[in-house]
């Protein structure tokens, strides 16, 4: 008995669709996206938490702070641009000073802050938060009397080391992720395109049984439903 051979395949037969290459270049998209808005995301809110130019003082100085009640301000000791953080001897020998309605707290973690624009390093060395509201003054040096800058910011993220370290996280590997999910996405539906074409080409159905049932009657495969 002759078996007969598949004639021209339509694109509207091969499966999967060709809206998978859609649905990979949105998720690329996304990805990258939702990327950049955590990237700026953090940097707006270390650029906010950066001392102001009017809120610095020297060491040796009172300086006269505003406080509200609620405000946890963070006293930071300028570094040389170019200092390696894990040598910043002058946040290990910062000592502050004030009032007894004002608790300090030295600051245990490194939390390092980059100031590109004005070519200064920041570390915090105090959190500084007083019981009510109004002036009250700090002094801050150092224990080996050299002379150094303080300013006043705030806390990136709270100080929750987690959020910071999540958000960049985020920034970075999201889009990376969402890129090589894409890829398999792509190259899998590519393989598999091909393949069913070539099926198709041949008058295969894709179910071995039903293939030599129909060939046996002289017939062709029907092509397989779309997906």
């Amino acid at each position: 008995m002759t078996e007969q051979r598949g004639g021209p395949v339509s694109p509207a037969d091969i499966t999967p669709r060709k809206r998978w290459y859609w649905i990979a270049a949105a998720l690329v998209v996304v990805g990258v996206v939702l990327g950049c808005g955590a990237f700026f995301l953090t940097a707006k809110i270390f650029s906010e938490a950066l001392p102001d130019a009017g809120k610095t003082f020297p060491s040796g100085q009172a300086a006269v702070v505003q406080f509200t009640s609620t405000d946890e301000l963070v006293i930071y000791v300028q570094l040389a641009f170019d200092m390696d953080p894990n040598q910043s001897v002058p946040a290990n020998t910062t000592v502050c000073t004030a009032g007894s309605d004002v608790t300090l707290k030295k600051v245990t973690d490194q939390i390092v802050l980059s100031d590109q624009s004005a070519r200064r390093m920041w570390q915090a060395v105090y959190t500084a938060k007083a019981a009510a509201t109004g002036d009250h003054e700090l002094t801050c040096d150092q224990e080996d009397g050299s002379v150094a800058t303080y300013g006043l910011g705030e806390m990136p993220w709270g100080g929750s080391l987690v959020a910071g370290v999540g958000t960049f996280v985020v920034a970075i590997g999201l889009p990376c992720v969402c890129i090589l999910a894409a890829a398999v996405i792509v190259i899998v539906v590519l393989v598999k395109r091909r393949s069913n074409r070539r099926r198709l080409a041949a008058g295969s159905s894709g179910n071995a049984a039903i293939d030599e049932y129909l060939r046996n009657k002289g017939q062709n495969p029907p092509p397989p439903p779309p997906v």
